[in-house]
């Protein structure tokens, strides 16, 4: 006890070193009344939306919400004038989530408190259920949009195939650093699952051909 009390304190008859008086904001929550105001405790919340916040995943949800359907507490949550996507401005505008986010995803609390991606949520409703190892894509990019039409159900690979992380943007190349098409007669796949380019792989064999037939003969 006392050597932990040095170690913390540099002092072993330290019980609690005196630190300076914690600051507390006030609550920034704005709900049916106006601005809350009240001391915060976290998340720029205080105890009240807090708990809130916790148990239904919104600060501004009360108990009178349990008498609503799920439906309506869903979209209540959805703003449908959202942006429309650079890339693809043919789906038309995003349903944006609102609410509270996992990741940039919506986060929507359904019964026992378990939270779902609200997106998943509002693609079940429209289409049902997905064949097994399959998996929601982001037509429009955009991870808080809820809107069924902006979601595809597609295999792991191609949703990643069509992000922007660096195995995606090597999957959306057409041709190899030397310049060759990525057509089906020019490439293959390795046993890692890349792309191989023909060509260049032949040319690689030649020159390590060669090389070796010099050596020998050196």
């Amino acid at each position: 006890m006392h050597y932990e009390r040095w170690k913390t304190h540099g002092d072993f008859t330290t019980v609690k070193k005196p630190g300076k008086p914690r600051q507390l904001g006030e609550c920034l929550v704005d709900d049916r009344r106006g601005p809350c105001g009240r001391p915060a405790i976290a998340r720029d919340m205080c105890p009240k939306h807090w708990q809130r916040w916790k148990k239904f995943g919104d600060p501004t949800v009360t108990k009178l919400d349990r008498d609503r359907t799920v439906e309506e507490r869903f979209w209540e949550k959805v703003n449908k004038n959202g942006p429309i996507p650079a890339h693809r401005p043919e789906l038309g505008p995003c349903w944006v989530w609102t609410a509270a986010k996992m990741e940039g995803y919506g986060a929507f609390p359904l019964s026992g408190g378990r939270n779902v991606h609200a997106h998943i949520v509002s693609f079940t409703w429209e289409y049902g259920d997905i064949p097994e190892g399959f998996e929601r894509d982001h037509l429009c990019r955009n991870r808080a949009c809820v809107r069924p039409d902006h979601l595809e159900a597609v295999t792991h690979w191609t949703n990643v195939a069509r992000g922007i992380s660096p195995h995606g943007l090597n999957a959306a190349k057409t041709k190899c650093r030397n310049g060759h098409d990525f057509s089906p007669e020019n490439t293959r796949v390795n046993s890692k699952g890349q792309r191989v380019c023909i060509t260049c792989a032949r040319a690689a064999c030649l020159a390590w051909y060669y090389r070796q037939k010099k050596a020998r003969a050196a």
